[in-house]
């Protein structure tokens, strides 16, 4: 969804957002330059994860939504020099104030597809951790 030029997927995207969100789903936007996304369907995602980026204006993007999201001065210097597997997480639905650093596994399937109740429970353990009652 680039923010400057007419695509098929700028205008359908959204949409199916919107209706994903109706039923509790959602959409994964991933790119390395944060400013050439649409910023509609960025501003209304709850969940974001901001990992290794060095490019002058995207650092200045991501710093700039940190501090709006009540990150402390100190809130997402280190994306630059972001190891493989660390982000600096920010959802609005689990309650966080200030966005938290976390790492990610590197492969947690251990490849082989999850079962339906494993993929639940690590999810349960994941929100448990991101709220701080583990």
């Amino acid at each position: 969804m680039p923010a400057q030029k007419a695509t098929e997927c700028k205008e359908s995207t959204p949409r199916l957002g919107a209706r994903a969100r109706k039923y509790g789903l959602g959409l994964v936007l991933a790119t390395q330059h944060p400013k050439d996304l649409e910023h509609k369907p960025v501003g209304n995602s709850a969940t974001h994860f901001d990992g290794l980026n060095n490019s002058p204006a995207s650092l200045a993007t991501l710093h700039e939504q940190m501090r709006l999201k009540g990150g402390s001065g100190g809130s997402g210097a280190d994306i630059a020099r972001l190891a493989v597997g660390p982000f600096h997480f920010h959802s609005a639905d689990a309650s966080l104030a200030p966005p938290v650093k976390l790492k990610a596994p590197g492969c947690p399937s251990s490849k082989r597809l999850l079962e339906e109740h494993e993929v639940l429970a690590k999810a349960r353990r994941s929100r448990a951790r991101v709220e701080g009652q583990e």
